[in-house]
């Protein structure tokens, strides 16, 4: 059975499939693993050799710089 995050993703998509009509949506993703005090961009090929993100402070809020972001359309996309 699908867990919390697929099930919230799930009615987000939802929720903008319903509201289309009147706004346009885009959703991206990104997936960082923190693991022994190495953050890594798990969507990057380039990062596979463990070469460690910054995570920095920037006037919109906390970022890791150089993450990779993709676009995602369903749950399916996020699941890939």
């Amino acid at each position: 059975t699908p867990g919390v995050n697929l099930r919230a993703l799930g009615t987000l998509f939802e929720v903008a499939e319903t509201r289309s009509d009147n706004y346009d949506f885009r959703v991206t993703a990104s997936i960082l693993e923190i693991y022994n005090e190495q953050n890594r961009d798990l969507l990057s090929d380039q990062d596979k050799g463990g070469r460690g993100l910054d995570i920095r402070q920037s006037p919109e809020g906390m970022c890791v710089q150089d993450q990779r972001v993709r676009e995602v359309h369903s749950v399916q996309d996020v699941e890939e």
